[in-house]
């Protein structure tokens, strides 16, 4: 059986680290965000304003 390990942390700036799972939670509000003003400007709402809410 194979075990990878692979370290929590991407990288460092001074105190600041940047973890994995911070990533994936960014790209998935960003993803939800961009998905919304999508789906809104098609039912012929401005995407402004979901902006605005998010």
């Amino acid at each position: 059986m194979f075990t990878v390990s692979i370290d929590p942390i991407i990288f460092n700036i001074g105190h600041f680290a940047l973890r994995w799972y911070s990533l994936i939670l960014l790209t998935a509000i960003i993803v939800g965000i961009w998905l919304t003003a999508s789906e809104v400007e098609r039912r012929g709402i401005k995407k402004e304003d979901i902006y605005d809410v998010s």
